[in-house]
C-alpha cells in the first residue's frame, strides 16, 4: 500500500530468522523430537540455553524461534532438518529463489553480520508465513517460560512489544550495529492482514513507533471485502435441453477485494457465463463473475457448475407436452 526504498539491500540481522521459520513450518511434523547438538547448543544471541546432546519436542523449539528469537532453537531445527547449518542455507536459497527474493542466505539465525534483504524480500516472506495460523500464535505472545527436558525453566519475553497493541498479532525484531533496529510486524483486521516492514532504523522506539503508524493507516483507510468463496453459490444460469431451467453456479476460487473505506457500495458485480446444454457436470468451468469498482479496476474470478445438469428424458419432455394441452384444453373448455 505504501512503500519507501523497498529493494534496498540492507543489513538484516535477526530478520534472517524469518524465512527460517517459514521452513520450519514448511517442514513441520506432528510429534518430532530433535536432539540437540554442541554447536547449536552453543549459539550466541538470544537463546534458551538448550541443554547439548537432550532431546526436544520440534514443536517446542519451534515456538522458542518464533516468540523470543533464540538462536540455539533455531540451528537445532536447522541441522534436524538437513544435517548441517550450512546444507539448510542452501534450502532456504532454494525456498528464496522460488519466492523471488534477491536475499542470500548464509545460516538460520543471521548471526553471520554480512547477509542482507531488502524490505520486499521480507515482505513476501511474511506473506508466505500468514498461511500458518500457528506461526501467529506463538508470535503474539509476550512473555511466557521454556521448560526443558530436565526441568528447569528460561523466561521468553518477546522482543517485539506491538504484540501488547490491540490488533497486532506478531512477526519478528532484529537489531544489530550494522542493521540498526528492524521489525516485521503484522496486524489482523477482520479478514484483512497487514504488513509492515521497517529496517535500519537509529533506535528501538523508532522502528515500532513507525510500524505502528503504518499499520494503523492501513487499518483505518482500507478494507477487505470478501466478495465470493470457493465452491460457494453465487448466482443461477439457464441451461438449454436440461430438465431443469436454472441452474447453480459457483466461484472456483475465493475472491477478495482490498478497497478504501467507504467504496463498498461502488462494486458492480456481474456474472459472464457462457452458454450452456445438456449433459454437463458440476466443477465444469461456464464462465466468470466480474467486479468493477467505482475507479474501473476490474476484479474476477472463474464460475464453476454447482450441480450435474442432465438432458431433458423422453418422459420429461412428454409430460411436458401433457401439461402444455391440457392447459390449452382448460382455457376453451372455460
Amino acid at each position: 500500500l505504501e512503500e519507501e526504498n523497498a529493494d534496498e539491500q540492507l543489513p538484516a540481522a535477526g530478520m534472517i530468522r524469518l524465512m527460517s521459520c517459514l521452513l520450519f513450518f514448511e517442514n513441520f511434523r506432528e510429534n518430532e523430537e530433535v536432539r540437540v547438538s554442541a554447536a547449536a547448543a552453543k549459539k550466541t544471541g538470544t537463546r534458551v540455553f538448550l541443554d547439548a546432546g537432550a532431546v526436544y519436542p520440534y514443536e517446542k523449539l519451534l515456538e522458542a524461534v518464533v516468540w523470543c528469537g533464540a538462536n540455539d532453537a533455531a540451528a537445532a531445527l536447522a541441522e534436524h532438518l538437513f544435517g548441517t547449518e550450512e546444507a539448510f542455507a542452501e534450502e532456504m536459497n532454494k525456498r528464496a529463489a522460488e519466492l523471488g527474493l534477491s536475499a542470500k542466505f548464509a545460516d538460520a539465525t543471521g548471526l553471520f553480520e554480512e547477509q542482507r534483504m531488502s524490505a520486499r524480500d521480507i515482505f513476501k516472506i511474511a506473506q508466505a508465513l500468514s498461511a500458518y495460523p500457528k506461526f501467529f500464535q506463538m508470535s503474539g505472545n509476550y512473555m511466557g517460560s521454556f521448560l526443558h527436558m530436565s526441568g528447569r525453566e528460561t523466561e521468553m519475553v518477546n522482543p517485539n512489544r506491538l504484540v501488547r497493541t490491540e490488533k497486532i498479532d506478531g512477526m519478528a525484531t532484529a537489531s544489530s550495529k550494522t542493521a540498526g533496529y528492524c521489525i516485521a510486524a503484522s496486524l489482523k483486521s477482520g479478514q484483512a492482514r497487514y504488513i509492515a516492514v521497517v529496517l535500519g532504523e537509529k533506535d528501538s522506539n523508532s522502528r515500532f513507533q513507525r510500524a505502528l503508524a503504518g499499520l494503523s493507516f492501513a487499518d483505518a483507510k482500507y478494507t477487505l471485502l470478501g466478495i465470493a468463496k470457493k465452491g460457494v453459490k453465487i448466482g443461477r444460469i439457464s441451461a438449454l435441453g436440461a430438465e431443469e431451467e436454472y441452474y447453480p453456479v459457483c466461484a472456483a476460487e475465493d475472491l477478495f477485494i482490498l478497497c478504501e473505506r467507504g467504496q463498498e457500495n461502488g462494486i458492480k458485480k456481474e456474472i459472464m457465463a457462457d452458454e450452456i446444454s445438456a449433459p454437463m457436470f458440476a466443477g465444469d468451468a461456464v464462465g466468470r463473475l466480474v467486479c468493477t469498482m467505482a475507479d474501473g479496476e476490474v476484479f474476477e474470478v472463474g464460475l464453476i457448475l454447482g450441480a450435474d445438469v442432465r438432458e431433458r428424458s423422453f418422459g420429461s419432455v412428454l409430460g411436458e407436452i401433457l401439461k402444455r394441452f391440457l392447459c390449452t384444453e382448460m382455457r376453451t373448455v372455460r
